[in-house]
This record gives structure tokens, sequence and C-alpha cells, in this order.
């Protein structure tokens, strides 16, 4: 079976990042990942900007995804965002500058052997 990586780049509203944070780690990782096709998520916190021109996001997350199209897993996640469906987003999301995109496994990983 395939194997998805979804990364999703996102800034809080100005003001809200407290709120932004809670709702991302406590309740929204959860909910995408009951969604089928989506077997893991994690964030990550900007830690240095290496192009030092300020366009670094602070907040990565990614999603690990398992299904025979990367698009199947985003159909239900439509369905649940939608109205209805349950999901919550928060509005303390700029969801006005959220970057995302899915990568396909590519190659084999390749680590340091030791």
């Amino acid at each position: 079976m395939p194997h998805y990586k979804f990364i999703v780049f996102s800034k809080p509203v100005a003001g809200k990042e407290e709120e932004y944070n809670d709702w991302y780690q406590n309740r929204h990782l959860g909910e995408v990942v009951q969604t089928p096709g989506f077997v893991a998520a994690q964030r990550f916190s900007l830690s240095h900007d290496l192009m030092g021109d300020g366009s670094a996001y602070p907040y990565m997350a990614i999603y690990d995804i398992e299904a025979d199209h990367w698009s199947q897993p985003f159909a239900a996640l439509q369905d649940s965002a939608g109205e209805g469906g349950g999901m919550f987003m928060s509005d303390a999301i700029d969801l006005s500058t959220v970057k995302a995109n899915v990568y396909e496994v590519f190659g084999d990983e390749v680590r340091r052997i030791v």
C-alpha cells in the first residue's frame, strides 16, 4: 500500500497563539487521525529560519497516510470537516496563509550506518 506524507505549514491568528496551539495539538490532530487512511500525526515548531528572510512558518504538521490513493483519505476528511461532519475548525488558525501538500514516498530511507 502506498505511503504518503501530508505536510501542513500554518500560523495562528494574531493574539490567538495559545488557543491555536491548544486546539491543534489537543483536538485537531486526534480528529484527523480518526479519519480512515490517516495513521499518525505530529507537530513541529520552527527552531531556526535558515534562509533568514522571515518567510518560514512558525508551525508544521506532518501526517502519515496509508491508502491506495492519496485522495481517498482526503475525501473522508472533507466529509468530516464539512457541515455536520463533526470536525471542529478553530478560528485561531489563519486559514488564509496555510500551505499544504501531499508527498508520496519516492525512495528508500537512507540511514547512517553505525
